[in-house]
């Protein structure tokens, strides 16, 4: 999806349209031992946080997060 905006410093009548980027990707898993080694192992990926219910490594400009599917629920359920 792209989105426009006008800037008051351009003439009027011109958009631009914004750079999409992504900050954070979050794969939810039952095991998160199972990816956090995964991930170690195979890919060599170093975790740059990291607790018990979620893991991050950081890639080519964005991190990857990944959480307990359990700890996920628990905070889809504590939305208004």
């Amino acid at each position: 999806m792209a989105i426009l905006f006008s800037s008051c410093d351009r003439k009027q009548n011109t958009a631009e349209v914004m750079n999409q980027r992504l900050s954070i990707i979050t794969i939810g898993t039952d095991s998160l031992q199972a990816m956090r080694n995964f991930y170690i192992q195979k890919f060599g990926w170093k975790p740059v946080a990291e607790n018990k219910d979620i893991v991050f490594f950081k890639l080519n400009g964005f991190l990857l997060g990944c959480t307990r599917v359990k700890s996920w629920r628990i905070l889809q359920a504590l939305r208004p």
